[in-house]
């Protein structure tokens, strides 16, 4: 061999297919040397050309290791997802609006479900699970698009639906009452009437009633007493410097104590029944769910991963 080739040899242009080679026959057991004399190459050009291919294996290892644990953080966080929507679904705790009381607050939230109620419209009541429209509910319904949940999820929300419109009916009504009894009128700073803390602790009274939790409306009630501020109830002003305090005491106690109440606690009543109904349907499903926590199906995100 002259110089001339041996040159001409070792500046031979080395190919992705040569170190793709030389990596399969060096991981196949033969020496870099072994290798070199066989290609007519120089041992460090084709030491260079494995290094090259065995970092990019390892970049390759890396990266689908860690494709796999981005994979299973996702699929473990749509179980936890669907695993609290059933537990919402599941609980048995009489509910609240809060923001309900708060002037021009809005929208409410349904607690312990977790919806937000709003009004659209004068008779129109909408109602929106809190992980609706977000990116997490939309892999939820691509990993499970299947499974009946969804239908129970639909009942749950209309029955929710049902509850929001008879929890604000009752706040319109009692407050109506109380304010019809001795003519008062909303009240305000040094301005004889009806004080929002009291009417909410009758308020949610009523729906403890109505769900057969304590304090119920009957000890809210019997606990009414009078002030110097006023008339107040479960710890709370309920009327600002009436005339007669004591007087109008006894006419609440009286009027809201006989049946005065009793179409709304039991149309209440029904409605709870029918979200405690539904929801312990829809918990039901994401136990099945949960039993197997292995999601179903794929969302974007499962095919940005490559699954």
């Amino acid at each position: 061999m002259n110089s001339k080739q041996s040159v001409k040899r070792r500046h031979r242009p080395v190919t992705p297919a040569d170190s793709q080679e030389w990596f399969r026959q060096y991981e196949g057991g033969r020496s870099v040397a072994d290798i070199a004399r066989s290609d007519e190459r120089d041992p460090r050009t084709v030491r260079k050309g494995i290094a090259s291919v065995q970092a990019e294996v390892e970049k390759t290892a890396v990266r689908r290791e860690a494709m796999k644990d981005a994979l299973k953080r996702h699929l473990g966080r749509l179980i936890e997802d669907i695993d609290l929507l059933g537990r919402r679904a599941g609980s048995k705790a009489a509910p609240s609006l809060d923001n309900l009381w708060t002037p021009g607050g809005g929208p409410w939230e349904l607690l312990p479900y977790r919806f937000s109620v709003s009004t659209a419209g004068e008779d129109e009541i909408r109602v929106r699970y809190e992980a609706e429209g977000s990116a997490g509910w939309a892999m939820l319904q691509s990993h499970f698009e299947r499974e009946p949940v969804w239908k129970r999820f639909d009942d749950w929300k209309s029955s929710v639906a049902r509850l929001s419109t008879r929890l604000i009916d009752l706040k319109h009504s009692l407050t109506g009452r109380l304010e019809s009894m001795a003519g008062l009128k909303p009240g305000g700073e040094d301005v004889p009437g009806l004080e929002v803390g009291g009417v909410r602790e009758l308020h949610q009274a009523v729906i403890n009633k109505a769900y057969g939790r304590t304090p119920d409306f009957a000890a809210v009630l019997s606990s009414m007493k009078t002030t110097a501020s006023g008339v107040n109830v479960g710890g709370q002003l309920l009327v600002a410097m009436p005339e007669d305090p004591d007087q109008l005491a006894d006419h609440i106690r009286r009027k809201l104590g006989s049946q005065d109440l009793a179409g709304e606690i039991d149309s209440l009543q029904t409605a709870a029944e029918q979200v405690l109904e539904t929801g312990s349907a829809l918990a039901t499903e994401v136990e099945y769910i949960v039993a197997v926590p292995f999601p179903g199906g794929e969302c974007r995100a499962c095919r940005r991963l490559g699954h």
